[in-house]
């Protein structure tokens, strides 16, 4: 390996390792640890090296999936489906998008001026054929087609 795909590589895990890494590690020491492990002459005690530091690093945060539901839900039922709304806007006329509380954000495809939208209706998503998705909202026989937004 020559000295320039070494240094490539070391910036491609540097990099990943800052990506990965919480707030709260201190940048400074994990590059200082990294450098240590670069001037390794030994290929597999600089993979070692290498493999301890990426150990040592925290695991990072999970993010809670969004519940679907596999059936309709009825007008007075309470159900753990319902979807945990922070923040909904209409981004073009009748099309709306939603943020949930662990932060992904969803958008209406299919404009409906029937389906109501308020933060005080309960909303749940139901799975549709070929991995799309649907926003329901109890009592109320309609739906509309909806997609992670990119």
């Amino acid at each position: 390996m020559g000295k320039h795909q070494l240094f490539i590589s070391l910036a491609f895990i540097v990099t990943i390792v800052a990506w990965i890494a919480p707030a709260e590690a201190s940048y400074s020491r994990l590059v200082e640890q990294l450098q240590l492990c670069k001037q390794e002459a030994d290929s597999l005690h600089r993979l070692r090296c290498f493999d301890n530091v990426a150990a040592a690093l925290p695991e990072p945060e999970t993010v809670a999936a969004t519940p679907v539901a596999d059936k309709p839900v009825a007008e007075n039922e309470a159900s753990e489906d319902f979807l945990r709304i922070t923040e909904m806007w209409e981004y073009k006329r009748n099309l709306w998008k939603i943020r949930l509380v662990n932060g992904e954000v969803w958008e209406v495809i299919e404009a409906d001026s029937r389906f109501p939208f308020s933060m005080n209706n309960n909303y749940y998503l139901q799975q549709g054929m070929f991995g799309s998705h649907y926003l329901r909202t109890p009592g109320l026989n309609t739906r509309l087609r909806i997609r992670l937004a990119q």
